[in-house]
């Protein structure tokens, strides 16, 4: 893992129309990190990934990849420049095939043996989504969505993926699925920012932890450093 950073947001800011949601965020993520994000519903957390990833166009402040400003970039640009916003929910083409919902991933990429490649990867990763490549994304279930949708983000070779609630809405056993196939990518060297509300499954795989309350954030530090809080455990853990 790089000491320097991969993610730099500083005075972070934004929201929609009148009403702004973020007030001055300083985040960092570096490479080969796992950064979880973990606070109440309807306080941020969604816009911060939106900020981003360059969907929430009224900003301030400053976001970098790699030292690369992504402030004045278009969501495609983001994209291109390396980070993979994988959004709550299914979101996908539910008229479209397993496999071709995974191409639409790599869409900005014309390699053919990269693209072979990554799909190779997820199909390692996901082998069920092999198996079920041919069908329609309207046919499988809420678990094997949710697959398609991080194996789409993986499609897209990115250094940074931004993982929204990957949780949200699924029985206990897929829950557990999803999250061994986090850890997995976390042990691969994959630069995570995950978004959870439920912090039991997320915390085990962070690195650094940001705690976000009404836009702003409450506190950061790493999971020993939080595990001397019991005030901040008591408040926003349900512990």
């Amino acid at each position: 893992m790089s000491d320097q950073p991969l993610l730099l947001c500083r005075k972070l800011s934004g929201g929609y129309a009148n009403r702004r949601v973020l007030h001055d965020l300083d985040l960092t993520v570096r490479d080969g990190e796992c950064v979880v994000v973990i606070g109440p519903n309807g306080h941020g957390k969604t816009t911060l990934l939106r900020a981003i990833s360059g969907l929430l166009p009224d900003i301030g402040g400053d976001v970098s990849l790699a030292g690369i400003n992504l402030r004045a970039k278009s969501p495609d640009a983001i994209v291109a420049a390396g980070v993979v916003h994988i959004p709550q929910g299914d979101l996908l083409f539910p008229d479209m095939t397993v496999i071709e919902n995974l191409l639409m991933g790599a869409y900005l990429t014309r390699d053919r043996q990269e693209i072979n490649r990554r799909l190779e990867e997820v199909f390692t990763l996901l082998p069920k989504l092999k198996e079920r490549q041919k069908q329609l994304a309207s046919t499988l279930s809420g678990g094997e969505r949710r697959m398609v949708g991080i194996g789409r983000g993986l499609m897209s070779g990115g250094r940074l993926l931004l993982i929204d609630e990957p949780s949200l809405g699924l029985a206990p056993i897929v829950i557990e699925q999803i999250y061994k196939l986090l850890d997995q990518l976390r042990r691969s060297g994959r630069s995570i920012m995950l978004v959870e509300e439920t912090a039991n499954r997320a915390l085990p795989l962070a690195d650094e932890i940001y705690l976000l309350d009404g836009g702003r954030f409450a506190w950061h530090g790493n999971p020993t450093e939080l595990a001397s809080r019991t005030e901040l455990i008591n408040t926003y853990l349900g512990a």
